[in-house]
C-alpha cells in the first residue's frame, strides 16, 4: 500500500509544469479578517493574498495536536508570498524560484487565496486540496496558480496540511482530540480547520461560504471523499471533484492499530516505543521525523470520528454531495478507475448528481515524449494556468473546456462545459462518461464493463 500511494504521488510531482513569470504587482487590496487586517498584491484584476495562517503553528507543545486558531495581529499584514511548505522526504518540487514554499517548516499551516478585484455578487469558492499521497507536497505548487479561477469569476483558495508522521500518527501516549474522540489524522484535521476558516473569513474576499465546492487530486482527491462521508466536516461544503482519487478500497488500520505501529515507529527514532512520553516524542528532531515515509505504514487510521469508517463503507451509499469524479486514461484500473466508476454509481443510485469523467488527452508538449494521460495529466488543464506559447490550439480548447466545466460545476451544480455537447449525471444503466480527448464528448468506454464487475475488497 505505502509503494502504490508513493508512486501516485512521485507521478503528480513529477508532472512537466512550466509556469510563467510572476507578474508584477500594480496595487494592493487590504481587507479585514478576523485575525486582522490583511493586504494581499493586484495585478491584471486579480488580487492576490498568499501565505495567511488559518491556524497556530504547530510546533512544540502543538506538535500532534488538534490545529488551533492563528494568533490575531495589529495593524496591516501583507501577505504576497507563499508560506512554508510542510515538511517532508525531500525538498518540495515544483514551487515558485525564491518564495517561501522552496523551505519547510513545521509551521506551515497558511492558504492562499484568489479572488477577482471587481465583483458585483458574492461568488462560489473552491477550495484545493494537494496531491502526495498525504506524504508530501504543497499547496504552492505553480501549477496550482489560481488566477485563471479568479478571472473567470471564482474565489480559489490552496492550503498546506500537515504530512506523513507529523500529519498521521498515532501512540499511546498522544491524545490528539476531535471533540471527544481521540484521533492521529492530524492533516485530516487541517482540512476541516482550514475549511472552517473559509466558513467565517472567506466573505471578505468576495466568496460564498453557503457556495463553497472542495476538490482536489491523488490524495487530495481520497481526502476530499473522506470528508464528503465525515460528520466531522458536515456543512463546510456542498459539492465535490475527485480528480484521480487513490486508496479507496483500502484496508486502512483503527486507531490502536495505528498506535501499535506507532510505537514501532517511536522505537525506530530512538524512543523507548510505547513507554515513551509525549514531551520526548514531541522533542524528536524535524529532520528525522520528516524523513518517516509511507512504507512504515504512516498514513490515514478509522479513529471513530474524523474517519468513522473505510471509505469502501463510507462511500457504499455514495457521496453525501453532488459530485464530479474521474481518472486518467493510462491510470492503474483496481487502486483508480474501478473505484472511481464505482462511487460515481454508489452516488447516482442514492439519488446525488454524479457526474464521471475520463482524462485522455495528451499535452502537446508531451505527445511525442509521453504519449500516454498519466496520474496528474489534467492539472494544467484544470488550472488553465500556462504561458500561450505553452499551448497549441487544441490545449487550449481542453484547458477551456475542462477548467469550464469545473467553473460551471462550482457555481451551479452543473458542469456545463464550453463547446462541449451536454453533460448529464451519471446513470449506472448506461454507464456513459464524459471523456476529455481531441473531441470531448460523453460516451460509453469500450472497457467499462470489466471495469463495473470490480468490487471493494472488503463488503461495504
Amino acid at each position: 500500500m505505502g509503494r502504490l500511494r508513493r508512486a501516485a504521488a512521485l507521478a503528480t510531482l513529477g508532472l512537466l509544469a512550466l509556469a510563467p513569470a510572476a507578474q508584477s504587482a500594480e496595487d494592493s487590496a487590504s481587507v479585514r479578517i478576523e485575525s486582522g487586517l490583511v493586504a494581499g498584491v493586484v495585478s491584471d484584476g486579480v488580487a492576490r493574498y498568499k501565505g495567511i495562517p488559518y491556524a497556530a503553528p504547530p510546533v512544540g507543545e502543538r506538535r500532534w495536536r488538534a490545529p488551533a486558531p492563528p494568533t490575531a495581529w495589529s495593524g496591516v499584514r501583507t501577505f504576497d508570498d507563499y508560506g512554508s511548505s510542510c515538511p517532508q522526504a525531500g525538498p518540495p518540487r515544483r514551487v515558485p524560484a525564491g518564495s517561501r514554499a522552496e523551505s519547510t517548516s513545521e509551521d506551515c499551516l497558511t492558504l492562499n487565496i484568489w479572488t477577482p478585484v471587481e465583483r458585483a455578487t458574492r461568488l462560489p469558492v473552491m477550495v484545493w486540496l494537494h496531491g502526495g499521497g498525504n506524504v508530501n507536497g504543497t499547496g504552492s505548487q505553480t501549477f496550482y496558480d489560481g488566477s485563471a479561477f479568479a478571472r473567470d469569476g471564482v474565489v480559489l483558495v490552496t492550503l498546506n496540511y500537515r504530512l506523513g508522521i507529523l500529519g498521521f500518527f498515532a501512540h499511546p501516549a498522544l491524545g490528539g482530540k476531535q471533540g471527544d474522540c481521540r484521533t492521529g489524522n492530524f492533516g485530516l484535521l487541517d482540512q476541516i480547520a482550514a475549511l472552517r476558516w473559509v466558513q467565517r473569513n472567506i466573505a471578505a474576499f468576495g466568496g460564498d461560504p453557503s457556495n463553497v465546492t472542495l476538490f482536489g487530486e491523488s490524495a487530495g482527491a481520497e481526502d476530499a471523499l473522506i470528508l464528503a462521508s465525515s460528520d466531522a466536516a458536515k456543512g463546510l461544503f456542498g459539492k465535490v471533484i475527485s480528480e484521480s482519487a487513490g486508496g479507496l478500497w483500502a484496508r486502512w488500520p483503527t486507531l490502536a492499530q495505528a498506535q501499535t505501529q506507532g510505537a514501532k515507529v517511536a522505537t525506530a527514532l530512538g524512543s523507548p516505543g510505547a513507554g515513551a512520553t509525549a514531551a520526548q516524542l514531541r522533542s524528536l528532531p524535524i529532520d528525522r521525523l520528516a524523513a518517516v515515509s509511507d512504507d512504515d505504514q504512516i498514513g490515514p487510521m478509522l479513529d471513530g470520528c474524523v474517519v468513522q469508517a473505510p471509505p469502501a463503507v463510507a462511500l457504499a451509499h455514495g457521496a453525501r454531495v453532488p459530485l464530479i469524479i474521474g481518472t486518467n486514461r493510462d491510470e492503474d484500473v483496481a487502486y483508480f478507475t474501478a473505484p472511481a466508476r464505482w462511487v460515481a454509481a454508489r452516488t447516482a443510485t442514492a439519488g446525488t448528481r454524479a457526474y464521471l469523467y475520463r482524462f485522455d488527452y495528451v499535452w502537446s508538449l508531451l505527445a511525442s515524449r509521453r504519449p500516454s494521460a498519466t496520474h496528474g495529466s489534467e492539472i494544467p488543464f484544470v488550472f488553465d494556468y500556462y504561458d500561450a506559447d505553452l499551448f497549441d490550439d487544441t490545449d487550449r480548447k481542453i484547458a477551456a473546456a475542462l477548467h469550464g466545466c469545473w467553473i460551471a460545476f462550482a457555481q451551479t451544480g452543473t458542469p456545463a462545459c464550453p463547446g462541449v455537447a451536454a453533460w448529464p449525471a451519471y446513470d449506472p444503466h448506461d454507464r456513459r462518461v464524459m471523456v476529455f480527448d481531441a473531441h470531448p464528448s460523453v460516451r460509453a468506454p469500450a472497457d467499462s464493463d470489466a471495469q463495473d464487475l470490480l468490487e471493494p475488497p472488503m463488503s461495504p
